[in-house]
């Protein structure tokens, strides 16, 4: 079981950054040092914090929007079908041009975040809930039905 989820990791991870790289990169016939150097990376956005469910069926992972790579929203991947999924739209939850708090902003900036949106993520101990704090608020995502609670 534990080679079948490596496999299946491995397999979204390269699936994602190649599908990122076909879908949201402009592409420049000329490669500077600024643009290896830039934002998004050659590879194209790639799946970042990513984390197994307690009982070992969810993989989730933070990965940015296509239309604006500074906005991640929370991923899912069912481990029996493999289908992923959106699970937290942050634009759904959290008004992208909504000015942070000072505390906020030295916190990211402590921690080295540039991203918006979802930037962190933790499951509870028993697996059926996904905690993710967005812009002061903290909401519960019940992990079978996907509802959201504040």
């Amino acid at each position: 079981m534990k080679t079948l989820k490596s496999i299946l990791f491995a397999t979204l991870i390269s699936g994602l950054s190649i599908n990122a790289y076909a879908q949201g990169i402009k592409t420049d016939n000329r490669l500077t040092i600024e643009r290896v150097f830039s934002d998004p990376a050659l590879s194209g956005p790639n799946a970042n914090n990513p984390q197994l469910s307690p009982d070992g069926l969810i993989l989730t992972y933070l990965k940015p929007k296509t239309e604006d790579v500074t906005i991640q929203d929370l991923w899912a991947v069912d481990i029996k079908n493999g289908a992923p999924f959106v699970l937290v739209d942050a634009n759904k939850l959290s008004n992208p041009a909504k000015e942070l708090s000072e505390e906020e902003k030295g916190r990211r900036e402590r921690m080295r975040l540039s991203s918006r949106g979802v930037v962190e993520y933790k499951w509870d101990e028993t697996g059926k809930a996904v905690l993710v704090p967005l812009d002061g608020d903290i909401f519960a995502v019940d992990a079978k039905t996907h509802e959201i609670k504040r």
